[in-house]
């Protein structure tokens, strides 16, 4: 902090001891340290004289109350405060430091700090100058200096080097980051920004910088993040993407061809095209081979089964030369016209069978070659019918009598426009019948699939229609007479919930809505509450809220039971609950009742915690974690009733258990609230689960 000085300012003080000064008045003859010019907060070089003692030292000046601080730069107390007697004087003076003191030749000496505007030099520095400043008008601004590690050295405002150059050396070492223009350079880091175009590098060639290569970053847009690229670690060439390249033993592991892209050869034409199919799963797998082996063009996938199309372009063919051409181990000699005459499509000739021709037959599901001479004595040492193969033609006319014996066509059909009259008639297999069939009496005992409509009777004339059950006894009936479907002995009738409908109207009830039109069910498990009045309520020994209250709000209106918790500290109140047997000894949730008698809108928020004592157990046992409420404003109007939140699960500490003591104690959080005036408590609603429908 600079000193300032005043003019014939001087002051009386009745300050006794060695504290901060309480100024008087002045001197006869002398100004108020204000009329000299001082203002509040400025530091001034001061001096006490007290009979024979004396101080120097520096102080800030306080307008407000008229004081000085002392902060001792010399006195006749072993350069301490002295002890004031109540009769000092004090005045602003200059001390020696303040004084720049000429020597008579060419140096200005002062042991205090020189503050000024510009400081301009000269003349030139010297060699051996310990700390120097100079000036030539050809190396304008001088700085010399010598020293045992650094010969100049630049600290900031914490006094910390961030500039030095090395004792006796020439390099300028930074100890941060260098900052030019948005270029930013740190250990092994160069921050390259800029004003708002991308960040470029030009490396100039060596004719006169006539040319260069620029690395420039990509647009803000096409960024999704930082990112790094990392040159290689030997003696290589950049590949660029629009660049005409020859990459040589490059090992590419998940390359990616673009849709219709293409591998091509020396000449710039395509030599594979690479289609794409969306959500693929099944590929090609090529696969070299050693000496003596086969390459390998293999299906790979996720399906178990992948078989592999070659597809010719327009009338295109899959072209295999002659003798190129083996299946599972043996080669295939056969001709492509001679694989043709396996198509049906195939011209016949004529050329004549002759004994010692041969024929293709399946053997057993192996394809062998006979001749027809085998063929033909096979045929004729076999009959059809009991005789052997005759030549008859069409069987135009005729009848076939009963010595002809069975027909078996096998799995042709036997079709006539006519009646067909059977004495009995065994059918093993299905029916398909497209007409009306007129059955006097059928007796079906296997399953039937009936895909049509199932007509009993006709209108105004119906037929009883019963169906039996496994149990005995137990049938379902369509009694044709009375217009009833009866359910007889241990029959019964399931409806899918949603699904009854009487008198076109829907029954959306559940069974379990049903059953509570049963005399015998009360109720049913589920989420039940009790009201905790605070009348049932107690303050707590430590930390009490206010004792039971009866508030009268007008004549002969409801006067309300309350406990008061004051906003200064959090008060605590208890109660117990012994809860019923059906409960599930679970979780309980709570909701307070409250108000303010006042008209502050401050929030209140509430906190429950609970413990489970079991018979012959010590009560004397800590509650479980405390619970909160949501803090809820208050709304303004005295004696207004408010009714927070339901809380969130509050969890009962020990073991709870049928037929336990529950304990509670509930609290105002005033860390959580707002509220100025008292929050008076009404009464709590615990919320709890029960597993039964009742205490049984």
């Amino acid at each position: 902090m600079a000193v300032v000085l005043g003019n014939r300012a001087k002051m009386s003080t009745s300050t006794t001891g060695t504290g901060t000064i309480t100024l008087g008045s002045a001197l006869s003859g002398y100004q108020t340290f204000a009329q000299a010019g001082i203002t509040n907060g400025q530091t001034v070089r001061y001096a006490i004289e007290d009979g024979t003692n004396f101080e120097i030292g520096s102080g800030v000046f306080t307008s407000s109350g008229t004081t000085l601080t002392r902060s001792v730069t010399e006195s006749s107390n072993s350069d301490n405060a002295i002890n004031l007697s109540g009769s000092g004087e004090v005045f602003i003076t200059a001390s020696a430091a303040d004084i720049f003191v000429n020597d008579g030749a060419t140096s200005l000496t002062t042991t205090g700090v020189i503050t000024g505007g510009t400081v301009e030099a000269t003349s030139d520095t010297a060699a051996g100058d310990n700390a120097a400043m100079g000036y030539t008008s050809a190396e304008g601004l001088i700085l010399t200096g010598q020293g045992s590690t650094n010969d100049i050295t630049i600290k900031n405002d914490a006094d910390t080097a961030v500039i030095s150059i090395p004792t006796g050396g020439t390099n300028v070492d930074f100890v941060g980051s260098i900052d030019v223009a948005n270029v930013g350079i740190s250990t092994g880091v160069i921050d390259l920004k800029n004003g708002g175009s991308q960040s470029v590098v030009k490396f100039y060639c060596e004719a006169s910088n006539a040319h260069y290569a620029q690395i420039q970053a990509p647009a803000h847009g096409s960024f999704s993040g930082d990112v790094t690229l990392t040159l290689p670690a030997t003696t290589d060439t950049i590949a660029g993407i629009a660049a005409t390249q020859t990459f040589t033993n490059k090992t590419l592991t998940a390359p990616k061809i673009a849709d219709g892209g293409f591998i091509a050869d020396a000449n710039g034409n395509e030599l594979v095209v690479f289609q794409t199919t969306g959500s693929a799963v099944n590929q090609l797998e090529i696969t070299n081979n050693a000496s003596g082996s086969n390459p390998i063009l293999a299906a790979t996938g996720g399906d178990t089964n992948i078989g592999i199309a070659l597809t010719p372009k327009g009338t295109g063919e899959i072209v295999i030369a002659a003798g190129n051409l083996n299946y599972g181990g043996t080669a295939v000699t056969t001709t492509g016209a001679e694989i043709n005459l396996i198509d049906g499509d195939t011209s016949r000739g004529t050329t004549a069978v002759a004994s010692g021709d041969g024929i293709l037959i399946n053997d057993a599901g192996t394809m062998r070659m006979t001749n027809v001479d085998t063929v033909s004595t096979y045929f004729s040492s076999h009959s059809v019918g009991g005789g052997n193969i005759v030549t008859t033609g069409a069987l135009n006319s005729g009848s076939i009598t009963s010595g002809f014996g069975a027909i078996d066509n096998g799995s042709s059909n036997i079709t006539t426009t006519g009646v067909g009259t059977f004495a009995s008639l065994d059918i093993s297999g299905d029916i398909d019948v497209d007409g009306t069939t007129n059955l006097d009496a059928v007796d079906i005992d296997g399953a039937v699939q009936l895909d049509a409509t199932l007509t009993v009777g006709v209108d105004d004339t119906g037929y009883d229609v019963k169906f039996f059950g496994d149990t005995a006894s137990a049938f379902m009936q369509w009694d044709a007479s009375a217009d009833d479907l009866i359910l007889g002995g241990a029959a019964g009738l399931i409806v899918p919930e949603g699904q009854l409908t009487i008198a076109s109207t829907a029954m959306t009830s559940s069974a379990a809505d049903l059953n509570q039109l049963d005399g015998e069910v009360a109720k049913t498990a589920g989420k039940e509450s009790i009201y905790v009045p605070a009348t049932a309520m107690y303050p707590s020994t430590t930390n009490p809220c206010s004792d039971l209250t009866q508030v009268e709000t007008t004549a002969l209106r409801p006067d309300l039971k309350v406990l008061d918790f004051a906003d200064g500290a959090d008060d605590f109140a208890q109660f117990s609950v012994a809860f019923p047997k059906s409960w599930n000894e679970g979780t309980v949730t709570f909701q307070p009742f409250w108000t303010v008698t006042g008209t502050n809108t401050g929030t209140v928020a509430w906190q429950l915690a609970g413990v489970a004592i079991t018979s012959d157990e010590s009560i004397n046992t800590a509650f479980g974690t405390q619970v909160a409420t949501t803090a809820l404003a208050f709304s303004g109007t005295s004696n207004d009733l408010m009714v927070s939140a339901e809380s969130g699960a509050v969890t009962i500490a020990g073991s709870p258990a049928a037929a336990d003591m529950c304990f509670f104690q509930i609290n105002r959080d005033i860390s959580a609230d707002t509220q100025t005036g008292d929050a008076r408590l009404l009464g709590v609603k615990l919320l709890f689960t029960t597993d039964a429908a009742n205490d049984a």
